[in-house]
């Protein structure tokens, strides 16, 4: 004889307390001129909506409670998924920062930067943004500063002092006679020039620089925030140790973002500009809740200074 389970045992127990309830009610109910047969169907019916109305009740309840586990479960996620994240962020964006900011910083560009685009506000992250707070002219000059040999040499600077692992031997010889050039006050240009062929060809490694570097921490940063902006995981949990040095490596990564988006139709990194977004608004409200709740201590402060 098989075991019964723990299932069909309530089932049964509750049939049969159904059974006793009928009759019991049919009894006790029964009027004058009804038969007992008839009792017995009308308690039936009561009963069974009792239980209706008691099953949903239940249904309800075990809903709910397998929404809130579900929810809990999924916060859980979320969180974890975020501390996750936060690992990921330091080992392949934070960490390859400084030598793109020193690089900006020694080949002149970041000066650019930091006196056309200082003080605004992103919004669009696009091309007609980026002109209105960047001039033609200035633009030119990023742009003649991306093929300098101030920006080779820069990139040569850094990769000595991080490792970048950027140089090959086929550069060596031509690394060389570039240093020997400026040392001796020449101007540095590549190509031909009077017919004759000038000892400047390391534009290979400002690609490497550019590719390995630069479009990878782009890379990186748009499936950093694309956990957040699809709510796998949660962004909350990670904004405060991570928000200041995310707002300002986009910000460095202003002009290159805005520049690839000309056509509003193919936009580049959007969920890194939307976790820009979200972090860079809550950073200024709490910037903003800080100052306030300066000025109403500094405030209170001198009235007790009136009164002293």
């Amino acid at each position: 004889m098989k075991k019964l389970t723990k299932r069909k045992i309530i089932t049964l127990v509750l049939i049969i307390v159904y059974i006793i309830f009928s009759i019991i009610l049919s009894i006790v109910f029964k009027t004058k001129g009804e038969s007992l047969l008839e009792s017995l169907y009308y308690s039936t019916q009561i009963l069974a909506s009792i239980y209706i109305i008691a099953g949903v009740i239940i249904a309800v309840w075990q809903y709910y409670n397998t929404t809130r586990t579900n929810m809990a479960n999924m916060e859980i996620t979320q969180i974890q998924r975020a501390i996750d994240m936060s690992e990921y962020y330091k080992d392949n964006i934070l960490y390859k920062y400084p030598p793109i900011r020193d690089i900006f910083s020694t080949a002149g560009i970041q000066d650019i930067f930091d006196r056309c685009l200082g003080g605004h506000e992103f919004k669009s992250f696009d091309n007609a943004e980026l002109s209105k707070f960047i001039s033609e002219s200035d633009r030119n000059k990023i742009e003649e500063k991306w093929n300098s040999a101030e920006f080779i040499l820069a990139i040569i600077e850094a990769d000595t002092i991080y490792n970048l692992d950027l140089k090959t031997e086929s550069f060596e010889d031509e690394l060389n006679n570039v240093l020997e050039k400026i040392k001796n006050g020449e101007t540095i240009e590549k190509g031909d020039k009077n017919g004759k062929k000038l000892a400047y060809d390391l534009s290979g490694i400002v690609s490497r620089f550019m590719v390995n570097y630069i479009t990878e921490t782009l890379n990186a940063m748009e499936f950093f925030a694309m956990h957040f902006n699809h709510n796998t995981a949660d962004e909350s949990v990670v904004y405060q140790s991570l928000h200041s040095s995310y707002i300002q490596i986009v910000e460095c990564f202003y002009y290159v973002i805005a520049r690839q988006n000309s056509d509003a139709a193919k936009r580049y990194y959007t969920n890194v500009i939307w976790l820009y977004g979200v972090w860079k608004t809550r950073a200024q409200e709490q910037e903003l809740a800080r100052q306030t709740s300066v000025v109403k201590i500094e405030n209170h402060g001198n009235k007790v200074s009136k009164i002293v």
